[in-house]
């Protein structure tokens, strides 16, 4: 029998990712939690897991899957490698997450909790976009009690002294919920690794859920039709609408935000695009289709 956990934070690891300190300052920021959660790692790489080792470390469930192969190239199941880590959590609450994005605030997971009512789910908190240019001195600080040095929202941030501010070159517009920062003007020649593809981006983490283990259950988890980068999340949030009272964190909790951790994309555009047509195939198909599909293969998924 597993320990009883109320909260497990779900971490899929899987395809290029190769940042070994910040995976270890995510994780230890996780474990700093006034409410401390099991971490359950997921990983999908070739081989037999470079991570298993940090997830010892910090005391982490941990599964190994591999990726499918097609002549030379590798497809990362998105929605497997997160439903693996689902199904291995013991916690009756689970919160969805990235291997790059970590609580700005230590007390994250209990504010969530205080909110948290069944037929609920909450979703998309805030985040602060730090540029790689700053990261090195946060991951090399230590600190584990950051805070926002700078009254009022901001989006794109830097790191110095324990501090988040934001980034003086870039001009922020705001549009309303979800709060999607238009960036009006920034010289990428000054920072070739600024991951942005257009001027637009959202000041929210996208794919951050909070939600029952059992709902999730309930509309098949994730679906495992998308592979590399995109649309699993706003699947997932298309189906959870259908029965439960969907919540927006960075709508209702202001005081709680995330971190994440800006870098190049690691999947090519035209792996996003196709997960688009698939997404809007299965939109087609209507939300009963897309439950009672992705259903079947959440319940074979082990």
């Amino acid at each position: 029998m597993g320990r009883s956990f109320d909260v497990s934070v779900v971490i899929p690891v899987y395809g290029a990712f190769s940042q070994t300190e910040m995976l270890k300052y995510v994780l230890a920021q996780w474990k700093s939690q006034t409410i401390k959660p099991e971490i359950v790692l997921s990983e999908q790489t070739p081989g037999n897991g470079k991570w298993k080792g940090i997830a010892a470390a910090v005391n982490a469930n941990y599964i190994h899957s591999s990726p499918t192969r097609s002549s030379l190239t590798f497809h990362y199941n998105i929605g497997r490698v997160r439903n693996l880590g689902i199904h291995l959590a013991h916690g009756r609450l689970i919160y969805c997450t990235d291997a790059d994005v970590m609580p700005l605030n230590n007390d994250f997971l209990e504010q969530l909790c205080k909110r948290y009512r069944p037929y609920h789910v909450y979703y998309r908190p805030f985040i602060y976009r730090i540029l790689k240019k700053t990261i090195p001195a946060l991951l090399s600080s230590k600190c584990k009690a950051l805070r926002s040095g700078y009254r009022g929202r901001f989006c794109y941030a830097a790191y110095k002294h324990g501090e988040i501010s934001p980034v003086p070159e870039v001009r922020r517009t705001w549009f309303g919920w979800p709060w999607v920062c238009r960036m009006d003007e920034y010289n990428a020649e000054k920072d070739r690794n600024f991951s942005l593809n257009s001027i637009y981006q959202p000041a929210v983490h996208w794919g951050g859920t909070f939600i029952a283990k059992d709902a999730l259950a309930k509309i098949g988890g994730f679906s495992e039709v998308y592979h590399g980068w995109g649309c699993e999340d706003n699947d997932l949030h298309f189906k959870l609408a259908s029965l439960y009272q969907m919540e927006p964190i960075g709508k209702h909790l202001k005081g709680v935000s995330m971190i994440h951790f800006e870098h190049p994309r690691y999947h090519v555009k035209t792996l996003y695009n196709a997960n688009a047509i698939c997404y809007s195939g299965r939109l087609r198909r209507g939300v009963l289709h897309m439950i009672q599909t992705d259903i079947k293969s959440f319940a074979q998924v082990l």
